[in-house]
């Protein structure tokens, strides 16, 4: 700030003087000091660092406020964007006949209250050429696998207790293996039973999961 000719204050910032009081009140940038038992030699010294350093404080926390303005439109733009995700197109579904199992997942983009990341439907219902036990195909994929060691040419067996476990016979041993924690999708709970096997659960209805 700079001084007007001979101790004048410049004209850009109105100076009043009370009738009552000695001192001066200075109002400009919407700031109002009052500066009491001052001489007017001694006023704008004092002006220029109290205003400098109110005008400086203003800026602080104007840009503050702008600052916390805009973390608050990121964060409302960021929650805009929660929830789930399209659905994606159904996948090919598990078996070709006879009933399998095709799923369509969705993707969480933060806060997903309620609803599932996965879906379900029943696909392929038409009868297969030949009557087959999908778990005859699940087994025999482990014959060319070591099993302890050794290999084995594997039949199916249903286990009551484990209905959606790959359970498998040995041919020609009085063993039992369970091969896989879950049959595929769609392989039917019980021989000769509509019932199947979704993700490990024996699933009694025949709707979309």
């Amino acid at each position: 700030m700079a001084h007007g000719k001979d101790g004048v204050l410049p004209s850009t910032i109105p100076v009043y003087r009370t009738m009552h009081q000695r001192g001066y009140s200075i109002q400009t940038s919407g700031i109002l000091l009052w500066l009491p038992n001052l001489r007017a030699k001694d006023v704008f010294p004092f002006i220029e660092e109290s205003l400098l350093r109110l005008e400086g404080k203003s800026r602080e926390k104007n840009s503050a406020s702008h600052a916390d303005e805009d973390q608050g439109n990121e964060s409302h733009d960021q929650g805009s964007h929660d929830g789930w995700s399209t659905w994606a197109p159904w996948n090919q579904c598990s078996r070709t006949c006879d009933g399998g199992i095709s799923i369509s997942i969705r993707k969480c983009k933060g806060r997903c209250t309620d609803g599932e990341p996965i879906r379900r439907k029943i696909c392929n219902m038409q009868p297969c050429p030949e009557p087959q036990d999908f778990r005859v195909f699940q087994c025999a994929t482990f014959n060319s696998k070591p099993y302890k060691a050794r290999m084995y040419e594997w039949l199916p067996y249903h286990d009551p207790e484990e209905p959606c476990a790959l359970t498998c016979q040995a041919k020609g041993f009085n063993f039992l293996a369970k091969l896989a924690q879950k049959v595929q999708d769609g392989t039917r709970c019980r021989e000769g039973a509509l019932d199947m096997c979704v993700d490990g659960q024996c699933q009694v209805n025949r709707n979309v999961y």
